[in-house]
């Protein structure tokens, strides 16, 4: 743990007859303006980019080589190597690298978030119900744990039906909301009847193995009380039934699996950047059963798939540590004759194929006979603590669609391990360019649909939960664009654009909950262009919601030029009829002169957002931050309750500053079951960094409490 911080915190009680609008002064996020005229390195479509991990025998990790220290080739011919840089966990970048270089290589895009990028994919269609159970409890405990601040996580289950909540987010209820909804997935392969014959099983009497056939045969004639002259040709009917339909069912569940995990690499290609996919399953079948169906799944598409996106996959075998010969499925007598013995110690290595192949070909590893989960998951993020990231124009740049082999090597370091994705596939001349899409409203439309932001225009959202008098709860999305990424026109001393918004609200399972759609149309004066250049164009929109989980996303188009940015926030609505103590959202920025000036007898509107929309604030400042109490049980009581509050700091899940716990004071207030809290922080004390900041408050005539949570940068 790193030293002590400490941190002032000034508390300003506020009690107010209703909860007020509030209205606060913007700052820049501070990004840098990628201006028309900026000399670029163009990229062309043959370039290809590879992130390699190099350890020694025992797996550490080794971060000083250089350039020249790789050979690179493809199909065994030595490529040049035209960019190289070293990454770290910290986002560093070697001193030897060159700006062209990062430019190249797309690398840190200044509108990239921080932090990881990792998938989660569960194999619920593959996983025993015990093994998942186990497996959701190890991924709530390692979200909690092992995730930072400035990571974002997805949540995925082959079965699909996780619906928004497997998007990528920062938010830690959602990743743990999208695990704890994951069901047992569709296990169609199992074969229930009797004798036992697995999926291997039946792989290898397909194959022609006759000790696998001669056993099912055996056994079915015993479990069936076959008799006759007849019985062992009918018995083998029967058996080879039953192998036909296993395999029948194994190649198509496998395919829709690796078909899914293809699909998803592919939509993080947009995503600038190492991507991490963490697989956890008991393991499926890859070879021998699906070639005979002609349907197999070719292993180099997700190959192929990864190295345009980015992607390294781990795997994890979630049955553990599995000794051999202890399948207790097995029905029946003892078999002597160590046939059964050899079927199922060849079952655990057969069942890992598929797992072993996704990591070895993209860069990473699998992770086996550990019965520890948590250990495996962490392995997997500290692997991509330190890597290089290699960039070439392959020498053979025919257009024919046929797989490039990737070899990287070590000059003279034969004592080195070298990991990194396999291949792809050539692109193919006759495959026609996809076709721009220029009407607007299909542009917003698939912008708004794309799992990766849009970044055109630099847009921030801050979806927050209020309950206003009256009206009942309400989210507040309020939006912020950086100012000069507009492209005003000058008319008559005044400065015009038109910016088409559109807000969408989904609930957590996808349905649509709001669809606003406005045009702000821009005409300013020269003081208030000014401002706007320098401090951003800010928006509110308020949008009433049922109690519930739910997904704001916001596209912004400017009409004059084309440009679009989009941003989306999960904000939750509390029930408040049946909780009895609640909070809304933490409103960053909010000051307590700007809670008087803007009170407006609890009536809030469209307008200028509430809050510091960015939560980007400079070290050495002080912010001010507001939530509101909401106490249903002294609603209509004249007792006065008995709260305390305590503000905590959080980095990478490590608490670095905690309040003394104060006492509430509601002396004044006029509306007990409403009561706004306001307090100021300094960050001194704080390096630059991403953080979080928790609220909790406590009635302790009840013993109850409750919580909200924010994120905010200091820069």
């Amino acid at each position: 743990m790193g030293r002590p911080f400490t941190c002032v915190l000034l508390i300003v009680l506020l009690a107010l007859p209703a909860w007020p609008a509030i209205q606060s002064q913007q700052r820049d996020q501070q990004r840098d303006k990628r201006e028309q005229g900026e000399e670029t390195v163009k990229i062309g479509t043959e370039l290809v980019q590879i992130d390699v991990v190099v350890t020694d025998r025992s797996g550490k990790l080794i971060s000083n080589l250089k350039k020249d220290d790789f050979e690179l080739l493809e199909d065994g011919k030595q490529q040049e190597i035209s960019f190289f840089t070293v990454e770290s966990q910290k986002g560093g970048l070697d001193p030897e690298s060159n700006a062209p270089a990062r430019q190249a290589l797309q690398i840190a895009a200044s509108n990239a978030p921080l932090g990881r990028n990792i998938v989660l994919i569960v194999d619920n269609i593959h996983t025993s119900p015990a093994n998942l159970l186990r497996i959701k409890d190890r991924l709530t405990r390692f979200i909690e744990d092992d995730i930072f601040d400035d990571d974002r996580v997805a949540v995925v289950a082959t079965s699909g039906g996780l619906g928004l909540l497997q998007q990528l987010t920062d938010d830690k209820d959602v990743m743990k909301r999208a695990v704890n909804r994951i069901g047992v997935g569709s296990r169609t392969t199992t074969d229930t009847e009797r004798p036992l014959i697995t999926a291997h099983h039946a792989e290898l009497i397909d194959m022609g193995d006759r000790d696998a056939l001669e056993l099912s045969i055996e056994e079915t004639i015993r479990e069936l009380g076959l008799t006759g002259p007849d019985a062992r040709a009918q018995a083998e009917r029967i058996v080879r039934s039953r192998v036909t339909a296993i395999l029948s069912q194994v190649s198509h569940t496998t395919k829709a699996t690796l078909s899914t995990i293809e699909s998803l690499i592919r939509s993080l290609k947009p995503l600038p950047g190492r991507k991490l996919t963490i697989l956890v399953s008991d393991g499926f079948l890859v070879a021998g059963a699906s070639a005979r169906f002609s349907n197999l799944f070719d292993l180099r598409r997700i190959t192929d798939a990864a190295t345009r996106a980015g992607v390294v996959i781990y795997t994890i075998d979630s049955r553990g540590l599995i000794a051999p010969n202890s399948d207790i499925t097995s029905w029946g007598p003892a078999d002597t004759t160590g046939r059964r013995v050899r079927i199922e110690n060849g079952e655990i290595e057969a069942m890992r194929g598929g797992l072993n192949a996704l990591a070895h070909d993209t860069g990473g590893f699998p992770i086996f006979d550990n019965n520890d989960l948590n250990l495996g998951l962490r392995r997997a993020l500290e692997d991509n603590s330190t890597y290089y990231v290699l960039a070439y124009y392959p020498a053979n740049s025919h257009q024919d669609g046929k797989f490039r082999k990737i070899t990287v090597k070590v000059k003279n370091r034969e004592d080195l391990v070298v990991r990194t994705r396999k291949g792809y596939f050539a692109e193919e001349k006759s495959k026609k360019p996809q076709k721009e899409v220029k009407d607007p409203v299909e542009q917003i439309r698939a912008a708004l649909s794309s799992p990766v932001p849009k970044q055109d225009l630099s847009v921030h959202l801050a979806a927050n939960f209020i309950n206003v008098k009256d009206r009942g709860p309400v989210a507040l999305a309020s939006i912020q664009l950086k100012g000069n990424d507009l492209s005003f026109a000058s008319v008559n001393d005044r400065f015009n654009t038109e910016v088409d918004v559109v807000t969408l609200v989904h609930n957590s399972d996808g349905k649509l909950a709001a669809n606003i759609s406005r045009t702000l149309q821009l005409n300013l004066r020269p003081e208030t262009y000014k401002r706007i250049v320098n401090d951003g164009l800010r928006y509110r929109e308020v949008i009433p919601l049922n109690p519930g989980l739910y997904q704001v996303t916001v596209a912004v188009r400017e009409k004059k030029s084309g440009l679009i940015g989009t941003a989306s926030q999960w904000v939750h609505i509390p029930d408040l009829l049946t909780t009895k103590l609640a909070l809304s959202d933490i409103f960053v920025g909010a000051s307590r002169d700007d809670l008087l000036r803007e009170a407006k007898d609890g009536e809030i509107t469209r307008g200028q957002p509430l809050g510091d929309v960015a939560r980007r604030f400079p070290r050495d400042s002080e912010i001010d931050f507001i939530s509101v109490i909401y106490n249903q049980a002294q609603s209509g009581d004249k007792e006065k309750p008995d709260f305390v509050a305590q503000t905590q700091i959080f980095h990478n899940n490590v608490v670095v500053f905690t309040s003394p716990l104060r006492a509430v004071p509601v002396d004044g207030a006029e509306d007990l079951s409403q009561i706004p809290f306001a307090a100021r922080l300094s960050l001194s004390d704080l390096p630059p960094g991403r953080y979080t900041l928790q609220l909790t408050v406590i009635d302790r005539s009840r013993k109850t409490h409750t919580s909200r949570r924010v994120k905010f940068t200091i820069e």
